[in-house]
């Protein structure tokens, strides 16, 4: 079994003190053998940690005990815009009435004692629904109406996120002469 850990460091720090604590590290969380590779330090810059991690993640994914390094950009505690703020809240509503909805079992206050699947057309007593998917043929058994009201969520909350994401980067761009750099070191053994 091996484990993986993603450590930062300013980038001030010297390489060889970054090996070394990695190393340390692995040595005293592995099963003796510290780092399996030497760390690769890249000269990438990403504009924040979350690209970072995600690019050494795919890396770890691809490759056997991966150790490499890249940089990335910290930055200060950002003002958020009223816009970001609106977008969040947004997000926050459509998300709430997306899992109310979702979670809301369709067919439990219903007066007849059968519901038929429309998928198997089977007839199941009322008192055994406990969820929205048929017992018989796990389909969901919620009208057509419902679920493309969901999608319909799904595909707000989607776009929500997009832009914030998007008013999240321009808050960094304007931020990134405050930006500092720091590094993003990756690093695998075996346990």
């Amino acid at each position: 079994m091996h484990e993986g850990r993603i450590f930062t460091y300013d980038f001030n720090t010297s390489k060889s003190s970054i090996i070394s604590d990695c190393e340390d590290y692995a040595r005293r969380n592995s099963d003796g053998g510290g780092l399996a590779f030497d760390i690769k330090f890249e000269d990438r810059l990403f504009d924040n940690y979350e690209k970072a991690r995600e690019y050494l993640t795919k890396k770890s994914e691809s490759s056997w005990y991966y150790c490499g390094a890249v940089q990335y950009l910290e930055y200060p505690k950002l003002s958020e815009t009223k816009h970001y703020q609106d977008l969040k809240q947004r997000l926050d509503e459509w998300s709430k009435k997306l899992s109310d909805l979702d979670s809301n079992i369709h067919y439990a206050n219903v007066k007849a004692s059968f519901v038929s699947c429309p998928t198997c057309n089977s007839k199941i007593n009322r008192e055994y629904i406990k969820w929205n998917y048929c017992p018989i043929c796990r389909n969901d058994m919620r009208p057509k109406t419902t679920l493309d009201t969901i999608a319909r969520y799904k595909e707000i909350i989607k776009d929500l996120k997009k832009q914030l994401t998007l008013e999240l980067e321009k808050m960094q761009q304007k931020a990134r002469n405050k930006a500092i750099k720091k590094w993003a070191v990756q690093i695998e053994y075996h346990c």
